[in-house]
């Protein structure tokens, strides 16, 4: 895949990965058949090993197991490809791999100097107002947010509002907030004073 993608050329993601896993499975199958495993478990191994290859690269375990079992046309080895998903995406997230597709997307941004909110924000999150709390009958512009804080909408009934200094808060609202890297934790219990009633 590293080869394909660096190269530049139009070699795809899916087939090398598949090749690589099924070829490192077929190595595995070999050794392990110097040690007493039965030959006859050779095909399920490269099988296992083309799901676990591809859901450690992707990050997505439901769709590797579909693809291999529909390439293999068998639901036979359902159970041990599952098996063997799963303990891919366990490892693969034990050792803060990236999905393949986000590190492209990554590499894309930097690469062209986009900027994007994920690079500015930890999270976004919703609040809601309670009745007879601090913000409540309150413009936006007169409360002291948290630093970092940022009102980005709220939504009152069925209305969507793009807030700004001198919205209205009503019981009731619900406030998305923008919240940095880092400090979230800290800012979310300060908005709980602001909007819940003690």
């Amino acid at each position: 895949s590293c080869t394909s993608i660096g190269s530049g050329t139009p070699g795809g993601i899916f087939m090398p990965i598949i090749a690589i896993s099924a070829l490192s499975g077929s190595l595995f199958a070999s050794l392990a058949g110097h040690i007493g495993l039965a030959s006859s478990l050779t095909p399920v191994i490269i099988i296992c090993a083309m799901a676990g290859g591809l859901t450690a690269c992707v990050k997505a375990p439901v769709t590797s197991i579909v693809l291999v079992i529909e390439m293999t046309s068998s639901f036979l080895h359902i159970l041990p490809v599952a098996i063997c998903t799963f303990i891919a995406l366990f490892l693969s997230d034990l050792l803060h791999t990236a999905p393949i597709y986000e590190a492209f997307l990554n590499r894309y941004i930097h690469k062209n100097g986009y900027t994007t909110t994920c690079d500015k924000c930890g999270e976004i999150i919703e609040q809601v107002v309670e009745y007879g709390s601090k913000v409540v009958n309150k413009h936006i512009k007169e409360i002291t947010w948290p630093k970092g804080a940022l009102i980005v909408g709220l939504s009152r009934g069925d209305d969507e509002i793009i807030p700004d200094g001198n919205t209205l808060i009503l019981p009731g609202d619900y406030l998305l907030i923008m919240l940095p890297r880092g400090r979230s934790n800290e800012i979310k219990r300060t908005l709980r004073q602001f909007c819940v009633t003690k």
